[in-house]
């Protein structure tokens, strides 16, 4: 039997409109057999019991036939549809995390800088229970000589995960981190982040900037939209101006 016969046998079977039409037929056989065995002998009671079992499985042929068997197509077919519209490189501008973190293990920019309110996708999971997404990638780039600056808000909490940033990195000289007064930029919106892939470069179709948007269930990151390139200038062009009047940790 091939896997797409056990497929529509296990779906038949498991259909709750089998269920319940075995229920009302072994309900109802019961009180046929019971009434029949007090006027016939045992050969009638076995035609009628063939005739009863027939019609049970064309009824449940029926069943699968025009009804549960074009559902689960119709669902197949729409699992399928999504899984090629999320696969990498379809959507080239969309994103899931792991996605973007295998972008950054590939990145050749020379420098990489991340505005973020929180950092929570780049420090250990041990420190934040949900983050954790980029600490190899980050810590494997440093030691090839990829520089990272950071831009977080100006506040005792994220001074304090600074710190842990830096310490977890070894105080790795290509590591900076730049404070911005609270309410600058975009730090209103949460978990919303930054990703600039070699944001000093002076070549048309760079730098690359991602937008690390939350999905409707509040988890940081979990698409990266890619923005154009006017977007990305003045982003870049803000970050440079604050980087003149803010202070590094």
């Amino acid at each position: 039997m091939s896997e797409e016969s056990k497929n529509s046998v296990m779906s038949w079977l498991t259909n709750p409109a089998f269920g319940w039409l075995a229920l009302v037929l072994t309900i109802v056989v019961s009180i046929v057999v019971n009434e029949i065995m007090k006027i016939v002998d045992w050969q009638m009671l076995v035609v009628i019991g063939s005739a009863v079992f027939i019609c049970f499985t064309l009824v449940s042929w029926v069943i699968v036939r025009y009804h549960a068997a074009p559902l689960g197509r119709f669902q197949k077919d729409l699992m399928d549809r999504f899984n090629y519209w999320k696969a990498p490189g379809i959507i080239e501008w969309l994103l899931t995390t792991e996605q973007m973190v295998e972008v950054e293990e590939k990145t050749e920019a020379p420098e990489i800088w991340v505005v973020s309110p929180d950092i929570l996708e780049d420090l250990p999971t041990e420190k934040e229970e949900h983050g954790g997404h980029f600490c190899e990638v980050v810590k494997k780039n440093l030691s090839k000589g990829t520089k990272y600056k950071y831009f977080m808000p100006d506040t005792e909490g994220m001074k304090t995960k600074a710190r842990e940033l830096k310490a977890f990195h070894k105080d790795s000289d290509k590591l900076s981190v730049e404070l911005l007064r609270e309410g600058w930029f975009f730090f209103m919106v949460a978990g919303l982040d930054v990703t600039i892939y070699d944001p000093l470069t002076k070549i048309s179709t760079r730098p690359t900037m991602y937008l690390g948007i939350p999905n409707q269930d509040g988890d940081r990151g979990q698409y990266q939209v890619r923005t154009n390139r006017d977007f990305t200038a003045i982003v870049v062009s803000k970050l440079e101006n604050a980087l003149k009047q803010n202070q590094s940790v």
